[in-house]
Parts: C-alpha cells; structure tokens; sequence
C-alpha cells in the first residue's frame, strides 16, 4: 500500500532533494519507507515524518522509540532505499494454564492498526487452550477487554469436589434443660432452682438422622471431573429402649412411652423416671430401674439406687447415692466432720457416668466419668475415672483435704487451704507403672513354680495309681462299702488346686493388660491450679510424688525425667 500525499512543510535552502513513499506490506504488515531522489527539495524533520505518517493513516502503528529520528538521519546521511520504520499488530491473547489445572489466566497485548481486543478473540484463545467453557469467568472476560494490556488476569477458575458428608443424628430433645435462677414475689432468688428436666410422652419426636450425602464432584479448567468421596451412612444405635422410628420417616426416632430421654451419639433411649419432692424418712430407701428426679433435699441415712441418672434440685446429706449414669446435684455434698473409715458407706456418691455438684463436703465421690464442682471439694475422698473439675464454670474451684485422684488430671484453681489440712492430688496411676509390673509379674512367677510343684506331684501320683486298689475292692478292713483309694482322692484335691492356681494366674495376666492400658492412657495426666497451691498439698502423677512446705504460684504440673515439675 503506498500514497503520494504529501504534508506541507517550508522548503529550507539546504533541504534535500528526495521524495518519502510509504508503503505496508499487506503479508507482513511491516510499514516501510522507500526514500529516493527528487528534482524538488523537501524540508524534512520529525514533524514532518509525523505528519507524513499521520496522513497516511498510520500512526496507531506500532513505532520503535527511536524509528522516526533514525529514518530522518539516514535521508540526511544521504541514505536512499527502503527503510521499516513499524509495523502494523493485532491484538494478542496468551491463556496459561497451572500445572494443576485449577486455575487459568490471560495475558494480552494491545492492537496497533490492527484487529483489537474483543471479547471474540478472548473465547478463540480460551477455547484453542483447551478451557471448558462451563468455568469460564464471564465478568472476568469482559474487564479483560477493557484494559489495554494485562498480565496474569484470572478467567477461569477449577472446583474442587465437595466430599459428601456423613450420616448426622441430630437431637430433637435435651434431657435435662440449665437456665438461670428467678426471683420470687418477695425478691428471692432460689439458687437451686436452676434445672428443667426432661419427660417425655409417646409420640414426642426425639431425634432425627440425616442421611449421607454423596457430595459433589469438582472440574479443573479443561473439564476433567474430580470426583467427590460420597459420606459414610450409619445407622442408629442398637441399644436403645422405649423408642420406635417413625411410621412414615424411618430418619425419625419418636418415644413409645413416657420416660427421661438419654441422648446417645447416634440414637435416644427413654428411661423410666421416678419423681420424688424430696428423699427422706417417708421415702425410705429407694432402689429403682430408671432414673430419679428429686426435686427437694436427700436427708441423712437415706440409699438412692438408680440404673439411670440421679438428678436432686436441693442438697445431699450424709446420703449413699449410686447411679448407673450420671448423678446431678444443684445444690451440695455436706457432712459435718471430714471423712474417715467409717463415714465410707453413710456418705457415698458413685456415678457410672459424672458427678456434677455446687459442693461437696466430707464425702467419698467416685465416677467413672468426671467429678464436677463449681464451689469447692473440701476432706473428700474424691476417685475420676476421667478427670476432676471444679471451679471451670465459675465458682471459687478449691480442694483441700482429703485426697482427690483424676485419673486423666486434676484442673482447679487452688489447692490446699492451710498447711494443717494435709491434702493429697493424685492424676493417672496411684502408682509407679513399673512396680505395679514388677508385683504382678512376681506373683505370676510365685504361681508358675507353685504350679510347677502341683504338676509333679500329679504325675507322681498318676503313675503310683496303676499299683493301687481298684475303685469298689473291698478295704483291707474287710467293710462293705468301697473305699477309693488315698491316692486317688489325693489327685482330686490336686486337680482342684491346679484350676485354682491357672485361674488366678489368668486373672494377673489380665490385670497385666489392664496396666498396659491405663499407663498408656495416664502417659500425659497432669494436675492444674490456675491460681496457687498451699504448703501441706500432696501431689502425685502415675506414682511419682511431690511436697509442698511453702505456698507456689500454681500451674500445670507433670513428671519429667522422674519428678513433678511445673512445666508453664
């Protein structure tokens, strides 16, 4: 392509005498200038070139910095020929794609004279690299085409899969419902009266199973699927009583009797609920399959035996509680005088589950869960299958006195009260691992070789059998009945002896496994004072024993390297 069109320009006395044609190659889209002689001078200079391009329709080209001055200093050098001076572009879209092929973005070039940037050519790259269009990023594209040049513009994004999720129970139903205390008419505020507990009827919805979901599968930017891992259905507990599902939704769990609702991790069972105002000599002992629910005070010299959990609004006085599950006090544990020998049996909580009470005074507390006290444990004998709690929901959270042994911690905020009330803190084992080992592997030593001595003596005995009476040969007395003879009745109580000692030896091998497990179990107990620890306090952590004889600033304290330190 090429144009005579010449811009107006001054002729200067030295001007040379060339003429400038411009031509762009429509192949190569190179701009060029064809510089030759002329009879007329023509005044050239930077401005002119400019507008010379400009005439022509060229100047969105692309230039080099420096195109026009070095074509200028050639025509002044003399230069005659073709010279390219720029070029004419199209637009330019790049799509790079991760490596993981999640994510893919643009980079683009602006036109210069040629084809723009359109919304067109972003889709003929996105698709020639491959991206599905389904994860195309519409409003991306189209900020995209409004910037001249860009680098990195995200455009397209991948979804990872959504595994699907398990099957979840969900209760309908609490069983015991906390709030806080209310003020009477007068102004008085019952600080027991702080719990609901649940009844139920036939027919109340108790718990609900969502179904697993099968999740949801992801794409990468080309439109591979990533499949989701589906969730793992479960069903409901096996072990539950006095519910059904529901006629038309088997993912609902419904009561078929009255009762007190256990909610378990995946089903309800109903227990039988036996409702007392209060506990005492008009009662008398009680004993019942169920729970109880006492809505006044347990007075002194009264039994309690649930299967289920023992739940009292008022206190507990020198009272003998013992609960299959949990045993719930609102009020406290009081007994005069610190505990002893005697008191055991009087003053006895013991909970297949948790203690949770206000307080607890002069009593022997033993659960299988946690003991929780919000006030104080004061000359307890207090036993946690799990751990010892007091004062973590508020409350002063003091133990003095007695003794107090969680078997995964003891957490509290002081410990002791003076150095007069000996206090002793135990967490995991009451002993040494390794010389609780060492006894049963003695004792299971000391029966091998009594087992030993019981086994030749059989065998002896066995071989001197065949030389002996026959059974029901007339005794040398000359006596009708038979009599067996010595030996043989001898080996009996041998025999008898021998499934003894096998049966005890069965029993320690056992108890040697049980050991395994709690000193694996008990491996980090450790024993929590938020706030100090009082000289006369006790504490010792899977056998390992430390005093106090001066008040200390508390902590967390567990055995290192075979002593109690605080170890923050």
């Amino acid at each position: 392509m090429s144009d005579q069109v010449q811009p107006e320009n001054p002729i200067e006395p030295d001007a040379p005498h060339v003429s400038i044609e411009l031509v762009c190659d429509p192949d190569t889209n190179v701009l060029s200038a064809v510089v030759s002689d002329a009879e007329t001078p023509l005044a050239v200079d930077l401005s002119y070139l400019r507008d010379l391009v400009a005439s022509h329709g060229y100047e969105d080209f692309f230039f080099e910095n420096d195109a026009l001055q070095t074509l200028l200093d050639q025509i002044k050098g003399g230069g005659r020929g073709t010279y390219a001076i720029g070029e004419r572009r199209d637009a330019k879209v790049t799509i790079v794609i991760a490596d993981d092929a999640m994510r893919a973005v643009a980079h683009t070039e602006p036109a210069y004279g040629g084809t723009p940037l359109s919304i067109e050519l972003v889709h003929e790259a996105l698709k020639n690299a491959g991206v599905d269009q389904s994860r195309w990023d519409k409003e991306a594209l189209q900020e995209l085409i409004t910037k001249e040049s860009v680098v990195d513009h995200e455009i397209a994004t991948g979804r990872l899969p959504e595994n699907g999720i398990n099957s979840r129970f969900v209760s309908l139903v609490e069983g015991v419902v906390r709030r806080a205390p209310t003020e009477d008419e007068r102004g008085n505020v019952d600080q027991y009266d702080i719990f609901d507990f649940v009844v139920v009827e036939p027919g109340t919805l108790l718990m609900r199973r969502e179904p697993a979901t099968p999740g949801v599968d992801g794409a990468d930017v080309r439109g591979n699927v990533l499949p989701a891992t589906p969730g793992t259905d479960a069903d409901f507990a096996k072990d539950m009583h006095g519910v059904t599902p529901h006629e038309t939704d088997g993912n609902l769990l419904i009561a078929a009797t009255n009762g007190h609702p256990i909610v378990l991790a995946n089903g309800v069972r109903l227990d039988d609920v036996l409702k007392l105002s209060s506990a005492d000599m008009r009662t008398g002992h009680v004993d019942f399959d169920g729970s109880i629910i006492i809505s006044g005070d347990v007075s002194a010299g009264v039994s309690l035996v649930a299967t289920g959990d023992v739940t009292i609004k008022g206190t507990v006085e020198d009272a003998a509680i013992q609960a299959g599950a949990d045993i719930i006090i609102a009020g406290g544990v009081i007994h005069a005088d610190p505990l002893d020998d005697d008191q055991t049996q009087s003053m006895r909580l013991e909970a297949g589950g948790n203690i949770q009470a206000k307080f607890a005074s002069g009593a022997y507390l033993h659960a299988k869960g946690d003991v929780i006290v919000k006030e104080y444990i004061g000359f307890c004998r207090t036993e946690a299958g799990q751990a010892v709690l007091v004062g973590q929901s508020g409350g002063k959270g003091r133990v003095y006195g007695g003794s107090c042994h969680g078997h995964n911690g003891v957490f509290v905020n002081r410990l002791g009260i003076n150095s007069s009330a000996s206090t002793l803190i135990i967490a995991g084992l009451t002993a040494s691992p390794d010389e609780d080992q060492t006894e049963l592997n003695d004792a299971l030593a000391s029966l091998e070789a009594q087992s030993k001595k019981v086994q030749y003596l059989l065998e002896n005995l066995r071989c001197n059998l065949a030389s002996t009476p026959e059974p029901g040969e007339q005794a040398a007395s000359g006596e009708d009945e038979p009599v067996a003879p010595p030996d043989e009745e001898t080996c009996r109580r041998l025999n008898h002896t021998m499934e003894v000692i096998q049966g005890q030896q069965a029993e320690l091998r056992q108890s040697l496994v049980d050991l395994l497990a709690q000193t694996g179990a008990c491996t980090n107990a450790s024993i929590y004072a938020a706030k100090s620890v009082r000289a006369g306090v006790s504490m010792r952590i899977n056998g390992v024993q430390r005093h106090f004889d001066n008040r200390d600033a508390g902590g967390t304290f567990k055995v290192r390297d075979g002593a109690v330190v605080r170890v923050e």
